[in-house]
């Protein structure tokens, strides 16, 4: 149930901020922003290159175990009565390492273990994506709440290490997470379809 809760609780607040029409503020898109994308859990700049064109980068590095960063080409076009509604393209890339414990027994034989294995993975994303800022106040100073939809394709490779060529994972019982998911692709990408709602605070910097 977890998983969908913020999807579900951005759509709901995205929902609601689209019916305040009195609220929004049709002012023009700020040159500069900082960002912080609560979702997404990453921060990053966008800067206006065209007079209605912006590129926006955010990413997060938390060492070599965990990396991600995400440019995004984003279109706001003059015929919304939301000015600061967009299109955009973006991409994706994701690294992240990190231990599972999870049920392990030798093949043929009873009963499991509890063992602790590594994985590691790398994911890249294309997506196509529309959102809307609309404007608030947060101690006198104008900010943005910005909801983006994206929708495109997903590559991920992911490695398990620690798993013994004699050892099966017993996918019924899991400690932490279903290791079903962070199945070993052995050394290959594998598709997948990619949908993400992000939900981000937009600190305007530069008019």
């Amino acid at each position: 149930m977890t998983k969908y809760f913020f999807p579900i609780f951005f759509l709901v607040l995205a929902t609601k901020a689209y019916s305040q029409r009195d609220s929004i503020n049709n002012r023009d898109i700020y040159s500069t922003s900082l960002k912080i994308n609560f979702s997404g859990l990453r921060i990053g700049i966008e800067q206006k290159i065209l007079p209605r064109t912006t590129i926006q980068l955010e990413g997060l590095y938390l060492g070599g175990s965990y990396a991600k960063i995400n440019p995004q080409i984003r279109y706001y076009p003059k015929f919304f009565k939301r000015r600061l509604s967009y299109f955009g393209i973006g991409y994706f890339y994701k690294h992240q390492e990190y231990n599972v414990t999870d049920s392990v027994r030798i093949t043929g034989t009873a009963p499991y273990h509890s063992k602790k294995f590594y994985i590691s993975k790398y994911i890249h994303a294309i997506t196509l994506n529309y959102g809307f800022a609309y404007d608030d106040k947060i101690f006198k100073h104008i900010v943005h709440f910005e909801f983006n939809l994206g929708l495109g394709i997903r590559s991920k490779k992911s490695n398990r290490y620690g798993i013994l060529s004699n050892e099966e994972i017993d996918y019924r019982e899991a400690f932490i997470m279903r290791p079903q998911y962070e199945q070993d692709t052995k050394g290959k990408f594998a598709k997948y379809p990619e949908l993400n709602l992000m939900l981000t605070l937009v600190l305007p910097l530069k008019k």
